[in-house]
């Protein structure tokens, strides 16, 4: 990757609320500010996995986008938002395959002097960008803080109607935050002002669905070589992060989210792992591509629960089903998850019945982890054949 240099120039809104004041009768000529950008991909937290396979560890899309807030006395403003390339070689709509950390990627902008905050986003595209942050916009004051800082990307909301009200994030998100000044143009000397460093953050951990090619004890039932689609609702007492918020924290409803409807689908094939067993998983390719969920970095853990879990297959098949629920914990860079089988219980006799389903267990009886059979980036490079 090499760096990418943009030079362009950001309109200046003072703004009280959403109006705007008069512009200034004699600005400050513009500064040259530089940005140089890093992100520390290749890095997930787990278990030592029993089966590797990586090559790739994330994929992004070739455009990240920042919003630039101007700190005016008490009350942030949004000053404007821009667009970065982080691979000069590729198109803004293209998307880019990471093997290891994310090559350093430089940019700049012409800035009018003042305070700033810039929240840049890696991956805006896999959510929904809040298109109403325009310029002018007020999105906190410290004088005032009833004011709630409103969000900048949130979860996309499936429509589909098998999938109809799902959350749904197929990409990481990694955002980066710094605030810097930009001095009036006389008071720099010959070198300029200071590159700002932004170090981007994963925001997400990543939930793992497993299905085990293991046919229960009478009937013999087992999932089919087909597309499975798993369906859940995630509990938890705290709230979970629902996205960003305009001022690059974690972003929580007022309400907040306390039930989490979930969905994603693997792929048709069975990956064999080293224990020896075999298994589908929700993979790059999947329908439903959605193994990431948003999470603050600085929280330790989200304890959760699964519950309402059904596998649907392909029509006139088997479709599956437990009353079982799962407490789970979700936490930045980290991956959980469930490993499930089949069992011998018949929730719908028919000749396409509804099976029972079981956390699955390994040769000595124990509940297998999801986030140690295969490795943290399986997801990317799992074969589809």
């Amino acid at each position: 990757m090499k760096n990418y240099f943009v030079i362009s120039a950001l309109t200046l809104f003072l703004a009280v609320g959403c109006s705007k004041e008069k512009p200034v009768v004699h600005p400050q000529p513009p500064v040259a500010v530089r940005f140089r950008m890093e992100a520390p991909i290749d890095t997930y937290t787990s278990v030592e996995p029993m089966t590797r396979s990586t090559a790739y560890v994330s994929r992004l899309w070739n455009q990240c986008k920042a919003l630039i807030l101007r700190k005016i006395d008490s009350r942030w403003v949004v000053d404007g938002t821009q667009t970065i390339l982080l691979d000069a070689d590729f198109g803004p709509w293209s998307q880019v395959w990471i093997t290891g950390n994310m090559s350093p990627c430089s940019f700049g902008f012409e800035m009018r002097p003042g305070d700033y905050r810039i929240v840049a986003v890696i991956n805006p595209m896999a959510a929904q960008w809040n298109g109403a942050l325009t310029p002018g916009t007020v999105v906190a004051d410290d004088k005032d803080p009833s004011l709630r800082t409103p969000p900048l990307l949130t979860y996309t909301i499936l429509t589909e109607d098998q999938y109809a009200g799902n959350r749904f994030l197929s990409r990481e998100i990694f955002v980066a935050v710094a605030d810097f000044t930009v001095p009036k143009s006389g008071d720099l000397h010959g070198s300029g002002m200071s590159t700002v460093a932004l170090q981007a953050e994963r925001r997400v951990g990543k939930f793992r669905i497993l299905l085990k090619d293991k046919p229960s004890p009478k009937h013999k039932y087992t999932f089919l070589v087909t597309a499975h689609t798993f369906h859940g609702i995630f509990k938890a007492e705290q709230p979970f992060a629902e996205g960003i918020d305009a001022l690059g924290g974690m972003y929580y409803s007022e309400s907040g989210l306390y039930e989490l409807p979930w969905c994603m689908s693997t792929m048709g094939t069975f990956h064999l792992a080293d224990g020896g067993s075999s298994y589908q998983l929700c993979q790059v390719n999947s329908t439903v591509f959605s193994p990431f969920l948003f999470i603050d970095p600085a929280q330790e853990e989200l304890p959760f629960e699964i519950s309402d879990i059904y596998i649907t297959g392909q029509d006139n098949g088997l479709d599956y089903r437990t009353d079982s629920t799962f407490s789970r914990t979700l936490a930045a860079s980290k991956i959980t998850g469930i490993v499930f089988q089949t069992n011998d219980t018949v929730f719908k006799p028919s000749s396409n019945p509804t099976v029972g389903i079981e956390e699955a267990t390994d040769e000595k009886g124990d509940p297998e982890n999801a986030a140690r059979i295969f490795d943290p980036f399986f997801e990317w490079n799992a074969p589809n054949n």
